[in-house]
């Protein structure tokens, strides 16, 4: 009897020491902070990615403003298309009335539309011929994360006027949503109907129309 009661004495012990063990190393795991990601490197080596995987990319950007009176009003819109091709990549966009293209000899974004363009500066960033460095410096933290079933990449950036932060999607690299908030305002930038295809045609046609 001494020694069955000695048995089960030593078996609640290992498994109160188990359950101790087990319960400090959860709680270690849970106390143990997540991964630093770097920022500047992890919107690099995204935005290098997808630019490497595509050599199209073309997509309709809507720009939305929350005022400080609460009242949301549209904003510029955008028809944009890229082309990924080293020295010979290009920029073709359209507003409400006019169409440009940036090229290497024709390689600034006038600041009337940058403003709302440098939202799509994860697309820009490949292309050596458009300064996103100044940009890329002022990126503050990278945090990955999921929205529904879609997982992504949360980049917040410090700006001269606000903050600013960028939705990555982890799977896919694209950039489907942007934000812009101030003292004054709060817009939101949204992004629809991306597609890869080949645009050379329509931008050819569009320019031989000047």
């Amino acid at each position: 009897m001494k020694y069955i009661i000695l048995i089960i004495s030593t078996v609640l012990l290992l498994l109160a020491a188990f359950c101790c063990v087990n319960n400090m190393v959860e709680t270690q795991q849970a106390a143990t902070p997540e991964p630093h990601i770097k920022p500047d490197s992890a919107f690099v080596s995204q935005s290098l990615a997808f630019a490497e995987e595509h050599q199209w990319v073309s997509f309709h950007l809507s720009v939305l403003r929350l005022e400080e009176s609460n009242m949301l009003q549209d904003g510029p819109t955008y028809d944009v298309i890229i082309k990924y091709d080293g020295d010979n990549s290009m920029v073709f966009f359209t507003d409400n009335f006019n169409h440009y293209v940036v090229t290497k000899e024709n390689p600034e974004i006038k600041s009337l539309h940058w403003d709302c363009l440098s939202m799509a500066w994860f697309y820009f960033h490949p292309i050596p011929f458009i300064n996103t460095k100044p940009y890329l410096r002022q990126l503050t933290s990278c945090k990955k994360d999921i929205d529904g079933n879609t997982p992504f990449f949360r980049f917040e950036s410090d700006w001269a006027m606000g903050q600013a932060d960028f939705m990555v999607n982890a799977e896919t690299f694209t950039l489907y949503r942007a934000g812009h908030r101030t003292y004054l305002w709060n817009d939101v930038y949204c992004f629809h109907d991306i597609s890869f295809e080949d645009r050379q045609h329509y931008v050819d046609s569009i320019i031989a129309k000047e």
